[in-house]
């Protein structure tokens, strides 16, 4: 796949995540209340843009250190089904590298202020890293109002601790797992990490 398409199919990815979310939360404009995501989303992307006629020109030997994996994603997978559990809340997308076994894992919680956000805004997160043969969790959760303060970091733990009991079946080293998130899923992770 080209960097043009790769762009393409990122772009598309974030438009396609934020109408998602605005629909699902019934909003006027998911972009007005999620502005410092946006932001730096519109960042990466044009320091992505600026770097890559740079990297392209510095071609990995096959197999190196450099190469890029195929992609195998498992989406909406259900971590949370006991009392209370939200149907679309509750849920994951895996990115895995296909074919390989024992990766590292890495579980990414998106931000939004805990009012605003889905894990399909990030999908290019999960592609990006499994293409490098890191497997990724891209998670949601579930948001203010529905649930308040201590709900968005139980969830962030349900979806952890499901992660930790199942990634080895998806070829994942379940002992080997980082965390990341950003804005408010950035606070979630390291209240979660700090119990």
């Amino acid at each position: 796949m080209s960097v043009k398409a790769i762009t393409r199919s990122s772009s598309y990815t974030i438009v396609d995540g934020t109408f998602r979310s605005m629909i699902s939360q019934n909003r006027q404009s998911a972009m007005a209340h999620n502005l410092s995501a946006m932001k730096t989303i519109i960042a990466f992307a044009l320091a992505a843009a600026t770097l890559m006629p740079v990297s392209a020109q510095i071609a990995a030997p096959p197999g190196g250190r450099g190469s890029r994996s195929e992609v195998v994603p498992h989406t909406n997978l259900t971590y949370y089904s006991g009392e209370g559990a939200d149907k679309y809340r509750h849920r994951l997308d895996l990115y895995v590298p296909k074919g390989k076994k024992d990766v590292p894992v890495m579980m990414f919680v998106h931000g939004g202020g805990f009012t605003v956000g889905i894990k399909d805004q990030y999908a290019f997160v999960g592609q990006v890293f499994a293409s490098y043969g890191i497997a990724t969790a891209v998670i949601s959760y579930r948001l203010t109002p529905k649930t308040t303060y201590p709900g968005h970091v139980q969830d962030t733990a349900r979806a952890f601790a499901w992660l930790r009991a199942h990634v080895a079946e998806y070829g994942g080293k379940a002992d080997k797992i980082f965390i990341s998130g950003h804005s408010a899923g950035a606070t979630l992770v390291g209240m979660i990490g700090s119990d």
